[in-house]
């Protein structure tokens, strides 16, 4: 199903949402890299219009998607650190261990106050100079295996593959779109993180928003209710 509205996303042309782009597809609002949102622009509106009338749709996807991929960023952090810190045999482990940590809270850092952080946090650059030197200064001072595993590590949590096999472990989606393992399946991390980002910058704002819970409630019955449309919209783009 993934790979059918990845190959329709391709075919249209992205709502541009300030100059983040995204796709109001039956499905829900989907990004570039593949990240599934249960909801609509309409039922953002009808939830939290105020905020929307500041900021654009888009703005909010960058945000969550920013929050998202932390866990890369995490694991990339924990890579410079633990390596230059620990013994290559406790480097690792403790890599693995913040990345779930991180990973499985990753709601919390959903909000104004660590938006800021998040912006330096997930920066492409700011990490690709960080590791570049911190790899350099292990393989200069003869930590070849070190060196080497950093590398290697830098590359595996810069794609997103760890962060894909937790997710894919902890609620059975590796992009993190749905969580498949709960009967009835829920809406997955990345629609939680959005709540949360929606809600949090509404009580900063003054704004009343629904709770996490009616919001995701809603989205449950957005998500049976339109199966069948997006089953028949996805027909319907691939002849």
């Amino acid at each position: 199903m993934r790979c059918q509205i990845l190959f329709i996303m391709l075919k249209n042309v992205f709502t541009s949402g300030g100059d983040f782009p995204y796709l109001d597809s039956p499905a829900g609002l989907l990004t570039p890299k593949g990240y599934l949102f249960y909801t609509r622009e309409s039922v953002l509106e009808a939830y939290a219009g105020k905020l929307l009338s500041e900021q654009p749709v888009g703005e909010w996807l960058r945000r969550a998607t920013r929050c998202i991929e932390s866990t890369d960023a995490a694991g990339v952090w924990s890579v410079l650190l633990f390596l230059s810190l620990l013994p290559l045999m406790w480097a690792i482990p403790a890599v693995l261990g913040v990345s779930i940590l991180w990973h499985q809270s990753r709601t919390a850092f959903a909000g104004p106050a660590a938006d800021a952080f998040l912006k330096v946090f997930t920066n492409e650059i700011v990490m690709l100079l960080a590791g570049v030197a911190v790899l350099s200064w292990l393989g200069i001072s003869g930590e070849a295996g070190k060196a080497a595993s950093g590398i290697a590590l830098f590359l595996v949590y810069k794609f997103g593959w760890i962060r894909m096999l937790l997710s894919r472990m902890f609620e059975g989606d590796a992009y993190g779109n749905a969580n498949l393992k709960a009967d009835p399946p829920q809406p997955g991390s990345n629609d939680r993180i959005l709540n949360m980002l929606l809600i949090r910058f509404g009580i900063k704002s003054g704004i009343t928003l629904p709770s996490v819970e009616v919001m995701e409630r809603d989205i449950m019955q957005a998500m049976q209710k339109s199966a069948s449309q997006r089953k028949q919209w996805t027909k319907g783009h691939k002849k």
